[in-house]
């Protein structure tokens, strides 16, 4: 009898606060809510933004590789590799006029910016050849495929450079975050349930039954009128033939409500707001989560591809920086065939200093073996690779004038390109032909002169 009694008063209690604070937790429920869809729609926005940023950076890397290898500009097979060396899906070629004339998909040829509102989103780069654009998801022209595509000029200016992305994780994630899905599939405790509509038309675009999604507001008995306000409103309506109490507010694109039957059982409903706590709080940590993993991978990618772009003009050939072995490898157009060089340097000729990226074991030439990150005066490495017991006296005075740090400084401050030197070396008592190469990086300046030097041979 105590034990039943003391239930009896706990319950009696609780229904007693909780029907003092109906509102107060309607609000709480309203808040939490708000926050989530604010919250995915920003990171839907940042993920979107994160990937144009990375798109912009593949399609100016692949006008790079072109500018360095012109031959593959209306070569259909050559295109399709460079678009799965660069992984993007469609690579399209304009004309000053905005017409595609090459690219990895045939049937597109022709197609120009009159040809449809997708396509027409880039006509201001027809006057503008600075720019470069990237559009959001959208259907494309010719197939109504959902893509985002990048472009941009040339160095020359003489076309323009498209690639294509069918962006699957984005559209995934969209489709996880649309109202519908999001509010459907929290978990409500019996009496409350949740409502997102548009704040004009008063149509519901998620809702904690289902089959309330689609209609309006007015139709299952709450006035639009009455609750979209630009403050928070709290009422008392008969829904769907029973009584409830009501808060709604307008946040953004969106009028949000929380509903509460004041026949509920308000045991059961102090339950369930713990588990929608648990559930916004998870699903917020979640969702937070995946966008630091792709903002990583992104700007892991922009840094791989700055490094591509910072060497367009070798050998017309591409460069990959290979971490885990710290070497560098020359694409030359096919899978098969690389070549590796010998000694990769960061050099800077403003501090007289190298670092060693990559250096080839049991060198001879310099007297001891360099350690990867290890750092030296360049103008001494310099002096001790033109000793004259190793090179011929006809390759000699090339090499010591071409390798002079004015000679370096002027040349690169004055042209900003690349300097090649290619002499004679002993090596086991036989000469053999060696290429020196010295590159500006994308910080060079006159104050900082910041490089790369490889020896290939």
């Amino acid at each position: 009898m105590i034990i039943l009694a003391a239930l009896c008063l706990q319950a009696d209690i609780l229904n007693s606060i909780n029907a003092r604070n109906i509102n107060k937790t309607s609000e709480v429920v309203l808040d939490q809510t708000i926050g989530i869809i604010e919250k995915n729609q920003k990171d839907e926005q940042d993920m979107i933004q994160s990937l144009k940023e990375d798109y912009i950076v593949r399609a100016k890397t692949v006008a790079y590789i072109l500018d360095a290898k012109p031959e593959a500009e209306r070569d259909t097979e050559e295109l399709q590799k460079i678009a799965e060396l660069m992984s993007i899906d469609e690579i399209h070629l304009f004309n000053t006029s905005g017409t595609i004339y090459s690219g990895t998909v045939p049937l597109y040829y022709g197609y120009n910016f009159g040809s449809g509102e997708q396509i027409a989103y880039f006509k201001p780069m027809l006057k503008d050849k600075s720019l470069t654009m990237c559009q959001d998801v959208t259907p494309n022209t010719s197939e109504g495929k959902q893509m985002m595509y990048a472009m941009t000029w040339n160095e020359a200016g003489t076309y323009m450079v498209q690639v294509g992305i069918e962006p699957v994780r984005l559209l995934e994630e969209v489709k996880k975050n649309e109202m519908d899905s999001v509010v459907s599939n929290m978990p409500m405790y019996e009496g409350m349930k949740l409502y997102v509509a548009d704040p004009e038309s008063g149509k519901i675009y998620g809702a904690t039954d289902e089959e309330d999604v689609g209609k309006t507001l007015d139709d299952i008995g709450i006035p639009k009128n009455k609750i979209v306000q630009d403050e928070i409103v709290t009422t008392s309506l008969n829904i769907q033939g029973a009584r409830h109490q009501c808060v709604f507010e307008k946040s953004g694109d969106y009028v949000v409500g929380v509903t509460f039957a004041i026949a509920a059982d308000n045991e059961s409903n102090l339950v369930a707001i713990l588990l929608v706590a648990v559930y916004l709080l998870g699903a917020a940590a979640g969702i937070l989560t995946l966008v630091n993993r792709v903002l990583k991978a992104n700007r892991e990618k922009k840094e791989q591809f700055a490094v591509l772009a910072s060497m367009p003009e070798i050998y017309h050939s591409m460069h990959l920086i290979r971490l885990d072995e710290n070497s560098v490898m020359e694409y030359s157009g096919t899978k098969e065939e690389c070549k590796l060089y010998s000694k990769i340097l960061r050099i800077n000729l403003t501090e007289d200093s190298y670092r060693v990226l990559n250096w080839e074991e049991n060198e001879e030439s310099t007297g001891k073996k360099k350690i990867p990150g290890s750092t030296e005066k360049l103008s001494e490495l310099l002096k001790v690779l033109e000793n004259p017991e190793n090179i011929p006296p006809d390759d000699l005075e090339k090499y010591q004038k071409q390798t002079a740090f004015d000679y370096l400084r002027n040349h690169l401050d004055e042209d900003h390109k690349r300097i090649s030197v290619t002499y004679r070396r002993k090596e086991n008592e036989k000469y053999k032909v060696v290429t020196m190469e010295v590159i500006p990086a994308d910080d060079y300046t006159t104050e900082n002169r910041a490089g790369f030097l490889y020896v290939k041979g």
